[in-house]
Parts: C-alpha cells; sequence; structure tokens
C-alpha cells in the first residue's frame, strides 16, 4: 500500500481500524486510492490521474459521501465502470459493506418496489371494488367469475398494503 498517498488522519483511522478489529478495514475510498495516481486533495474530494485513458493531469474526480459511497467523474468523458475496471476493482467496490447483523440478528432487507406501479395497481384494483360494490348495492348478482376477480383485486390490495408498511 503505497503510504505516501494518505494524510496523516487517515493513517491513523487506518491504524486504529487495525487495532481494533486485528486486520485493516479500508473504507472504498482507501482502496481506490492506493490504486490511482496524481492524488491531489483533501478530506473527503480528490483529483487523480484516470486509469481509464492516457492523462496527463488529473481529470478523475472522486468524492466521498458521508455514507462511504464515492462518486466518480472522469471530465475526459470515461465511464466509472471503465475507471474502476482499468484498477482492478468493480463498481460494487465504490460502497461500502454493509452490515449482515445487528445485536447478533440478521438485518431484513427490503425489496425495492416501483411506487407508482404500486399506486397504478392499487388505483386499477379500487376501481374494481367499487364497481362491484355499485353493482351489489343497485341489486345485481356478481357472476362466480366476477366474485373470483373480486377476491384476487383484494388480495392484491392487501398485498401493496403490505408491501408499503
Amino acid at each position: 500500500m503505497p503510504w505516501r498517498n494518505f494524510s496523516l488522519p487517515r493513517l491513523c483511522k487506518i491504524a486504529a481500524n487495525r487495532k481494533t478489529s486485528g486486520k485493516p478495514t479500508l473504507r472504498p475510498i482507501d482502496t481506490l486510492m492506493e490504486r490511482l495516481d496524481g492524488l491531489q486533495g483533501k478530506a473527503s474530494h480528490f483529483m487523480a490521474r484516470c486509469p481509464a485513458h492516457d492523462d496527463q493531469r488529473p481529470s478523475l474526480s472522486i468524492t466521498e459521501k458521508d455514507d462511504g459511497t464515492l462518486l466518480l467523474h472522469c471530465f475526459a468523458g470515461c465511464g466509472a465502470g471503465d475507471v474502476v475496471a482499468a484498477i482492478g476493482l468493480s463498481l460494487s467496490d465504490l460502497y461500502p459493506d454493509r452490515p449482515h447483523e445487528h445485536h447478533g440478528q440478521p438485518i431484513r432487507t427490503r425489496d425495492r418496489w416501483n411506487a407508482r406501479a404500486l399506486l397504478l395497481t392499487l388505483r386499477a384494483e379500487a376501481t374494481l371494488v367499487q364497481i362491484a360494490a355499485s353493482d351489489l348495492a343497485n341489486g345485481k348478482t356478481l357472476s362466480p367469475a366476477d366474485t373470483e376477480r373480486l377476491h384476487v383485486a383484494a388480495q392484491r390490495i392487501a398485498r401493496v398494503c403490505e408491501i408499503a408498511t
């Protein structure tokens, strides 16, 4: 690891991590910085020579967000995937490791859902329920197929509510 690229506060953090865990726990910024040349900057924003193209002066902007995630931007136009691939990393290396446990219990991950799709589903199923309720209020009877479809609508509405909470 080329320690010349690290400021004294960063070296102290790495040393502290070694003391508490017995092994270095490098953040994404540390992993990236050890592989780049021409580093300039401090705190959470750096410039470096882009490894994805023949760079004579720093054109790669590196910003570390509060959660440890890295943002890369090459002013010459290289994509982040090309930049990390050129130094033997992947895009996932730009994100900090997420803990798998909290107080010994596994952390439940939530699925990401498209809010617009959920609302459209809810609207369609609610419309169907409204039509069925209107028919029943006017003395009409529902066919077995309509009754079955009404049950499906109720299940879908319940599922949307479950997902939303």
